[in-house]
């Protein structure tokens, strides 16, 4: 077809409102908080429908699984570290309500660029443009170098990260 053709708008109808079917009704909405409100009010003033309605699921499900002892594996890409995330992943790892995580290479590169260098998230555009992008030599470094070290050790490559990290940190990253 090389021309375009107008819609066919002779079959359309309406129907009322009072016989369709609607997932979000006023009631249903979120409620208008005070000045100065806790997050446990603000938790519950979030409504109970649609993403919001499975958020407060995902957490009743987080919380009922640790309560009854049981593992709580995250798996997620690397914009939740590229955004600035990691500091409450990092929290809820060491409180004990994520117990193990699961992340691609992207974000073990993001990881090490803002433990190490204090930034990441470079301009992909850009960076393809030029045939740089994700070649800063400093993290490539770094991420080859702990998968060097888990071939020899036999231990995963986060644990890798964790151990060099630690014996990096003060040697690598800017005053």
């Amino acid at each position: 077809m090389d021309e375009w053709q107008p819609a066919d708008l002779s079959q359309i109808r309406t129907i009322s409102i009072a016989d369709r079917p609607s997932k979000v009704e006023t009631d249903l909405l979120a409620r208008p908080l005070r000045k100065g409100a806790s997050f446990a009010e603000f938790w519950q003033s979030l409504p109970s429908i649609l993403a919001a309605k499975e958020l407060r699921e995902l957490v009743d499900a987080v919380i009922a699984a640790r309560r009854n002892g049981r593992p709580v594996l995250v798996l997620f890409g690397a914009h939740v570290i590229k955004v600035g995330l990691s500091p409450i992943v990092i929290q809820l790892v060491r409180e004990g309500v994520l117990t193990a995580l699961a992340v691609n290479g992207a974000t073990a590169y993001h990881d090490v660029e803002l433990a190490l260098f204090g930034r990441t998230s470079e301009d992909v555009t850009t960076g393809m443009q030029h045939g740089v992008f994700g070649m800063a030599k400093e993290p490539c470094d770094f991420i080859n170098a702990a998968a060097l070290a888990c071939r020899k050790t036999r231990h995963w490559l986060g644990a890798s990260h964790r151990r060099r990290f630690a014996a990096k940190w003060r040697s690598v990253r800017p005053a």
